[in-house]
C-alpha cells in the first residue's frame, strides 16, 4: 500500500551504474560512492526487493528483472542491496530521522516495487555512512537480456 513503511527486516535495491561504484585495484567494484543516492524533493528512490514475498534470492532475482524492465542495465552495473533496519539506524546515529516507504509507479511505466528513503538531503553525512551498508550483487544474465531486448524494440519503435 501506498505510502505504508517498509518492515526493518526488509530491503531495498539500488539501481548502481559504473559511475555510482568505487572499483577495487583488482578492477572489480568495491562499494558505491556517495552520487549513488540521488535525493530529489520526494526522497531517494529503490526498490523494495521483498515487494513479492519469497527467498532473498528469488527476491533479488525478480528486483534485478523489474530494474532492467525499466531502465538500460549493463554488465558494469551493479544491485546494491541495504537493510531498511540498518537504514533507520544509521540516520539515527547521524541525528536523522527517515522514512523507508512504499511508493508503488504507475505511470509512465508501472513499478509496483518503487519505494523512498525520505528525510535525507543532499550532501548529508548521512549518505556517506549508507555508502557502507550496500552489498553489491551483479544482474543476472536474465535481466542483462531484458533489458537488452527493450533497448532493441525501444530503438525499432523510434524509427
Amino acid at each position: 500500500m501506498k505510502g505504508e513503511e517498509i518492515p526493518p527486516t526488509d530491503h531495498v535495491a539500488l539501481h548502481c551504474q559504473r559511475s555510482d561504484l568505487e572499483i577495487g585495484e583488482d578492477g572489480n567494484p568495491s562499494g558505491v560512492k556517495i552520487d549513488a543516492f540521488r535525493v530529489d524533493s520526494d526522497g531517494i528512490s529503490v526498490n523494495w526487493l521483498e515487494f513479492e514475498r519469497g527467498p532473498f534470492d528469488d527476491c533479488l532475482e525478480s528486483v534485478c528483472r523489474l530494474f532492467a524492465s525499466l531502465r538500460d542495465v549493463r554488465p558494469a552495473h551493479r544491485c546494491g542491496i541495504m537493510k531498511v533496519g540498518e537504514i533507520n539506524q544509521t540516520a539515527a546515529d547521524c541525528g536523522r530521522e527517515v522514512q523507508v516507504v512504499h511508493d508503488p509507479v504507475e505511470e509512465p511505466q508501472p513499478n509496483p516495487a518503487h519505494s523512498l528513503i525520505k528525510g535525507c538531503v543532499p550532501d548529508d553525512v548521512c549518505l556517506q555512512r549508507f555508502t557502507l551498508l550496500v552489498e553489491l550483487h551483479p544482474f543476472s544474465e536474465a535481466a542483462l537480456s531484458i533489458s537488452k531486448e527493450r533497448k532493441k524494440q525501444k530503438r525499432g519503435t523510434a524509427r
